[in-house]
This record gives structure tokens, sequence and C-alpha cells, in this order.
């Protein structure tokens, strides 16, 4: 596992790379790059956003399958015999 520290001076350094990279480009490409790379990351979002969504409906729906079978095994249960 990395440490903080560790992710913190890694992620700094990808940084700088990054900026260096990008300056050596001309500016209409950085722009583009740089708008393309958002809109990858709104996409990215977006699909997240809506799989959160479809699990809690996921759950709801398995829960009420659940409650039918359960409800439909109390129906077929035969009755507790009657003593005297």
């Amino acid at each position: 596992m990395v440490s903080k520290l560790a992710h913190s001076h890694i992620r700094s350094w990808l940084n700088d790379v990054h900026a260096e990279v990008l300056s050596y480009v001309p500016t209409e490409v950085g722009n583009h790059l740089t708008a393309a790379k958002k809109e990858l990351l709104a996409a990215a979002r977006a699909v997240i956003d809506e799989e959160i969504r479809w699990s809690d409906k996921r759950w709801d729906a398995a829960k009420a399958k659940k409650a039918a079978r359960k409800a439909q095994a109390q129906e077929e249960e035969p009755a507790p015999a009657k003593t005297k």
C-alpha cells in the first residue's frame, strides 16, 4: 500500500510530467486535449452515477422477489396438525 506522502509525491510528479509534455504541444492541441479529457471524465461520472441509481433499483427488486418467495413458501406450508 502506498503511503499518503508517497501518493502525494507521485501525484505531484505526474502533474509536473503532464504539464511538461503539454508545454511542447501547440496551444490549440493542448486546449483540445484538455477539453477531451474533461469530456471523458464527465462521461465516466455519468456512467458511475447511473450505475449507482440502478444498483438501488436492482436491490429494491431483489428485496421484492425475496418477500414474494417468502410469502409463497408460507402459503404452501401445510397447516400444523391439530392435536386433541
